[in-house]
């Protein structure tokens, strides 16, 4: 049998909730929660045959945890914008934005390591992250200078989505909440809406086929991030 504990401090509490949605999905493991004074944890159990992949997932749940919520909060922390839509578009391709290096980083720090204090890890281990990210601010900061439109910043968007390797076509459909076919979604915000352009400029698209999605500022969003389609009803 095998273990592995994960913690967040207790100010981390929306990143905590997230953990332990994730974890609860996952298979073939046992988990437990337990608090300190000024701690959360989860401690995953798990037969060792199952070691690989349990494992895989822990450290997709923890780079998720860094470069969507502790990326997120640090590029959005001295803005005094509103974040509409279109701005929370932006900063979500400012996040999957040459995010591969930042895995890279994650996957050095995560080495040979079985109990994840998660926001000590990405404080001490992998602080290196923050000089790119400190440059995207800058990007984002003199934008906003500018007083941008909404189209302003959607325009950003699309270049930023074009400088990406866009290969994939994915399909984007509305019922009862947004789902991206064959692909999980990444339910990290509050507003649904935030999730679908978040996960759908996490996959870097190529094209968009859309299905019973009505509201036009996603529509508008969405055609900024890649080529879409109306696919058409079955009859």
């Amino acid at each position: 049998m095998w273990t592995q504990t994960l913690s967040l401090n207790k100010t981390y509490d929306k990143e905590f909730g997230y953990l332990l949605r994730e974890v609860a999905q996952l298979s073939n493991i046992s988990y437990a929660v337990e608090k300190s004074r000024d701690r959360l944890f989860v401690t995953v159990a798990f037969e060792d045959v199952n070691s690989e992949a349990v494992t895989k997932e822990i450290k997709k749940i923890i780079h998720n945890i860094i470069l969507i919520f502790f990326k997120y909060n640090h590029l959005t922390e001295n803005t005094n914008k509103e974040i509409t839509l279109p701005l929370f578009a932006l900063y979500a391709a400012l996040i999957f934005f040459e995010a591969e290096e930042d895995h890279i980083v994650i996957n050095n720090s995560l080495k040979n390591v079985r109990d994840f204090a998660i926001d000590a890890l990405f404080l001490f281990k992998i602080h290196s992250v923050l000089i790119k990210w400190n440059e995207l601010i800058k990007l984002a900061d003199n934008l906003l200078a500018m007083n941008p439109s909404d189209d302003d910043i959607l325009n950003v968007v699309a270049f930023l989505s074009d400088l990406q390797e866009n290969k994939k076509e994915i399909t984007v459909s509305y019922n009862k909440g947004y789902t991206v076919a064959r692909h999980e979604m990444l339910n990290a915000f509050d507003d649904e809406r935030h999730n679908l352009l978040l996960t759908v400029i996490s996959l870097k698209p190529s094209k968009i086929v859309i299905e019973s999605i009505t509201d036009a500022e996603i529509l508008k969003i969405l055609s900024k991030i890649a080529k879409i389609s109306i696919a058409t009803p079955e009859q």
